[in-house]
């Protein structure tokens, strides 16, 4: 699901002339794949495992140019480090879709934990690395300060949702499922 998910949004975000922030680690390799940047689109990412400055970042770049839609690419873990972004996108009317990648789990760092031979990450033992006791309800987040939200489980969803988030002027979230990948 996540590279024919990543396709279909990056071609919905050629369409649009997004700019792109990416801080959702599980979508880097394939972003590199699927994207085809010309000259006057916008990257951001980080190099280097920060975690927390996208979602603020994409509501700066937005209130930069204001006419122009980010797409802030977000885990669901990284999403908790700065929730307060959507307020600040509501209250700024900042032209931000903030997409969250959930897989309930810090992906990123249980990688980082097996690559440097943890012996419990070694075992599958992640301690306080998983995001679903309780899991994050991104509808009700969103909700909370009054975005229009949609959520995708399939590429079918995620295809009818793409275009409602993007002809949307102003912040709103999409949450794509991808559990089990």
């Amino acid at each position: 699901m996540l590279a024919n998910a990543l396709a279909l949004l990056m071609q919905a975000m050629s369409w649009f002339g997004s700019t792109f922030v990416n801080e959702a680690s599980s979508t880097f390799e394939a972003v590199r794949t699927y994207a085809h940047f010309s000259a006057d689109d916008e990257y951001y990412f980080v190099k280097g495992g920060g975690l927390g400055w996208g979602m603020p970042a994409a509501v700066g770049i937005a209130l930069h140019d204001p006419d122009r839609p980010v797409a802030c690419f977000v885990g669901d873990g990284a999403s908790m480090y700065s929730p307060q972004a959507l307020w600040s996108a509501v209250n700024a009317s900042a032209n931000v879709k903030f997409i969250i990648f959930n897989n309930q789990k810090y992906d990123i760092l249980m990688r980082v934990a097996k690559y440097l031979g943890f012996t419990r990450a070694r075992a599958s033992q992640f301690v306080g690395m998983t995001i679903d006791k309780p899991a994050v309800d991104f509808c009700a987040l969103a909700e909370t300060f009054s975005l229009p939200y949609w959520s995708a489980d399939t590429i079918s969803d995620l295809s009818s949702a793409v275009p409602l988030l993007f002809e949307h002027r102003g912040p709103a979230v999409l949450e794509v499922s991808i559990l089990g990948l």
